[in-house]
């Protein structure tokens, strides 16, 4: 089956290039999974147990092939949104797996294919003001609203070029005050829910995509503003006990509520061979979202998102020869 999915994919990238979303939903046509796979899968949480005793996970060697291709030009996306972010004095960390790249790989996790940042809500106010005239690159948001469980906004750091498939994921946190984290990241949960099941009662759906719809539009953002302006406060670094995921991002299992001085003050690190930020106690910050972050993950040596087709592969070498060039 997924001989076909490829087979398709490579002609229909000869036609034209298909967006992200199209893509998304090209794959779950022609891509069931079988029971075989299921049985896989069980077996690929066994051996990653077994193996975690005896193998470093530090070891594996980098990606290869195409792979690498759209991690170096990711790596290069990512260098000139630090030189935005510089220019700007707007102040981010690395975050989920690209932090957990930097720090047990230096660089990119093998298999890993794509970039995700953190930043506070009043930095990414900033960089929204910074991008709204730049000539090469803007911001986009990428709404997933309609579905049974994933009903959130992720803003997206990218080319203005329409056909350059290459994105940075931004997640914006807010500063909280309180002196009981579990109560109040229950509290939380309980608005997070709620945003969820009121964006599922607009009837509207957007898969991982943008939305360009102007009526659509605006009852989205005023939804996503009902319940973001209770955690979008004006607390700052001085004054705010805590920092949590905002409201709006993607569910994530893990209790994303720190202590400031678990990201602050930024550190750097080696990501690809340039330095970037990243949060203070990284060990803690990556015990949070992955526990044991050393140990073999279940989704061993499979890439998140769907294949490039040949003619995004060239554009990407396109960018990675301009990049060289420009050194």
């Amino acid at each position: 089956m997924y001989e076909l999915y490829n087979f398709l994919l490579k002609v229909f990238s000869k036609l034209f290039i298909p967006s992200i979303n199209a893509r998304l939903r090209f794959r779950k046509r022609f891509y069931k999974v079988t029971p075989l796979e299921r049985l896989k899968k069980d077996l690929d949480i066994k051996l990653a147990a077994t193996f975690s005793a005896f193998f470093d996970i530090r070891d594996i060697r980098p990606a290869t092939g195409n792979l690498r291709k759209v991690q170096l030009g990711l790596s290069a996306l990512l260098s000139e949104f630090h030189e935005v972010c510089m220019d700007n004095d707007i102040i981010y960390w690395l975050d989920y797996g690209t932090l957990l790249g930097a720090y047990r790989h230096k660089g990119f996790i093998p298999w890993d294919d794509d970039i995700d940042v953190g930043m506070m809500r009043s930095e990414f106010l900033k960089l929204q003001k910074a991008l709204l005239n730049h000539p090469h690159f803007k911001l986009t948001e990428w709404l997933h609203i309609g579905g049974e469980s994933i009903q959130c906004r992720v803003a997206k750091f990218c080319f203005k070029r329409d056909d350059i498939h290459l994105f940075i994921d931004i997640f914006p946190y807010d500063f909280c005050n309180c002196s009981n984290l579990a109560s109040f990241y229950e509290g939380y949960k309980q608005d997070k829910e709620a945003l969820r099941a009121s964006l599922r009662g607009l009837k509207l759906h957007y898969n991982f995509c943008e939305c360009k719809d102007e009526k659509d539009l605006k009852v989205i953002n005023e939804t996503f503003k009902k319940y973001g302006d209770k955690y979008s406060s004006s607390l700052t670094l001085k004054d705010g006990s805590a920092i949590i995921y905002g409201i709006e991002n993607p569910v994530n299992e893990a209790t994303r509520i720190f202590t400031k001085h678990t990201i602050f003050p930024l550190q750097t690190l080696n990501f690809e061979g340039f330095t970037y930020l990243v949060p203070n106690d990284i060990d803690k910050y990556l015990s949070v979202n992955f526990g044991n972050y050393m140990a073999l993950p279940t989704d061993i040596g499979i890439a998140k998102h769907p294949p490039y087709t040949e003619s995004e592969l060239e554009i990407i070498e396109e960018i990675l020869h301009a990049a060289k060039e420009s050194k």
